[in-house]
């Protein structure tokens, strides 16, 4: 894996970085953090800022006990009224990477999977993964170990 990269050649924003260095870098590496990633790539693919989970992935809010996305009384299908670069989703060629990334399932699926996942992970490997998700550091190339 790579080191991490230096302030002045890291992604993401400023805040992030040093929430991520506040918490010790963590660069922890398992299965639960593979996972999520994936999960919170799979969002990204159809909400571009994080969807019901923006506070807790764009904004590093993973120090509660508990995280809960925020659905604000809207119905699956106002949740799934998904947009990219301002498209309507269902207005997108089928091939679009934002539609076939999405992998068909819907925003409070994939949202209340990566929720459940995170409350089970320390907080550590929280900030691992948004580390990775923002590209602070280098994803690992190799598989997460059991």
């Amino acid at each position: 894996m790579d080191e991490t990269r230096p302030d002045h050649e890291r992604k993401g924003c400023l805040m992030c970085n040093k929430c991520w260095d506040n918490a010790g870098s963590p660069l922890n590496w398992t299965p639960d953090i593979a996972r999520a990633l994936a999960l919170t790539k799979e969002l990204y693919a159809i909400h571009s800022v994080g969807g019901p989970l923006h506070a807790v992935l764009d904004d590093w809010n993973i120090d509660h006990e508990t995280i809960v996305p925020y659905y604000d009384c809207f119905t699956d299908a106002e949740l799934d009224a998904l947009y990219h670069q301002g498209e309507p989703i269902a207005e997108l060629d089928p091939l679009a990477p934002a539609v076939v990334e999405g992998l068909g399932r819907n925003t409070r699926q994939i949202c209340d999977e990566l929720a459940a996942l995170l409350n089970t992970m320390p907080v550590p490997d929280r900030y691992a993964m948004l580390a990775y998700h923002d590209r602070i550091v280098d994803e690992p190339k190799c598989p997460a170990g059991p």
